[in-house]
């Protein structure tokens, strides 16, 4: 009797999972084809059951690593002839192109006795942007300097430029600044420069994609919040009419982008940017120098984020910015690494975390004696952990702008 049982259950098994396996499971999936790194974003799951009984499934769907820390395994009952709608929020992680893949999907047979497993589901193709939203008093700033009210500094008034259009004989109340001390030597009398009126001011965001930038805060590392804070930035300098120009380097420069403020330029850096990562090189920081010379042939406002994490480093950077303010006008923006801030403030508890804060306040110190010898050289600092980073470096931006000018 008991071999007939089971003889009678395997049938009965083998009946239940043809069934399975005859069942027919419409899976669909959509999530946005642009998403955005650290961005709860809903992922919307679909299954349609065209049959005349209920269908039960399971589905396990292995997201990419980027798109989220974990798989989506969901357990539903769609009842006949209908669909069930279920959404389900991911946050990317790091920015770049993935794929989703078919997912696997478990049907059970009339009776519930075996299951039936198979891929189900068309690829599905996505790209993880920079994030762009930033909400509290990062938010409420970037939204006010969006509209041209960033409430500490109004826009500066657009004047003369550094072009010259025309010489002229000099005419008295002219400013003694604008007297061409050459083509006056040349013409036996004072000549003056007509300069052209300024229409739109120039900035550079310089970004380093070297070794100082690879550092990770959990998830993210110190050059994911450096290119979604220019990111702001360039949204920002944009909405004002200036021309903005995007640098990615390292031991060289790796990129170079463009843009007039139009929302296809836009569209353009994020599809240039997006993918970039941090290497284990060194920045050069004369190479940048050089390359400013030629790039940027006017005087422009350069932004420069880095992580100034030892004091070779430190000296580098100095002489590099000391060079690029000969010409240009830099802000430098040094974001703070977290674990030394937190080893400097912290109570040592054994003689391994007491090492640890000294060189923490040795390196605190250090970076204060960085800003000063910059300062003294007329360069502008700002120093700010990865959390305040795009505040920082928007309030850097607006009060150099307006103390000197535009």
């Amino acid at each position: 009797m008991a071999l007939v049982l089971d003889l009678v259950v395997g049938a009965l098994v083998w009946v239940d999972g043809r069934d399975a396996r005859r069942r027919v499971v419409e899976l669909t999936r959509e999530i946005a084809p642009t998403v955005y790194q650290g961005e709860p974003t809903p992922l919307t799951v679909r299954v349609a059951n065209p049959a005349a009984r209920p269908l039960t499934v399971r589905i396990r769907e292995v997201l990419p690593a980027a798109l989220a820390d974990d798989s989506v395994e969901l357990a539903l009952t769609v009842p006949p002839g209908s669909a069930v709608t279920t959404v389900v929020t991911v946050v990317p992680r790091a920015r770049e192109q993935v794929t989703l893949t078919t997912a696997a999907v478990r049907v059970a047979g009339r009776w519930g006795l075996a299951w039936a497993e198979r891929r189900v589901g068309a690829p599905v193709p996505v790209k993880i942007y920079p994030k762009v939203h930033h909400e509290g008093e990062t938010g409420m700033v970037l939204r006010l300097a969006l509209e041209r009210r960033d409430g500490a500094h109004a826009r500066a008034p657009q004047g003369p430029s550094t072009e010259v259009a025309s010489l002229r004989d000099y005419q008295p109340g002219d400013d003694f600044r604008a007297v061409q001390w050459k083509a006056t030597a040349r013409r036996g009398r004072p000549v003056t420069a007509e300069r052209t009126w300024e229409q739109r001011q120039r900035l550079a965001v310089m970004l380093d994609v070297g070794r100082p930038m690879a550092g990770t805060d959990g998830v993210w590392n110190k050059f994911d919040h450096a290119l979604s804070a220019a990111i702001a930035l360039a949204r920002v300098a944009a909405a004002w009419g200036d021309e903005v120009t995007i640098v990615l380097f390292s031991r060289t420069i790796r990129r170079v982008v463009r843009t007039g403020g139009r929302t296809h330029d836009f569209a353009a850096l994020f599809e240039a940017v997006h993918r970039e990562q941090p290497d284990s090189l060194e920045p050069d920081w004369g190479e940048l120098v050089r390359w400013s010379s030629i790039g940027l042939p006017r005087r422009t406002l350069t932004v420069v984020c880095t992580s100034v994490v030892d004091p070779g480093t430190a000296e580098r950077l100095t002489a590099g910015l000391v060079a690029l303010a000969r010409r240009h006008r830099p802000l430098l923006v040094n974001l703070a690494d977290p674990a030394v801030a937190a080893s400097a403030r912290g109570t040592p508890r054994d003689a391994l975390e007491a090492f640890a804060k000294t060189t923490a306040l040795g390196i605190e110190e250090d970076t204060r004696a960085l800003e000063l010898r910059l300062r003294a050289a007329g360069v502008s600092t700002v120093t700010t952990p990865a959390d305040r980073l795009t505040l920082g470096m928007l309030k850097g931006w607006m009060e150099l702008k307006g103390r000197q000018g535009g």
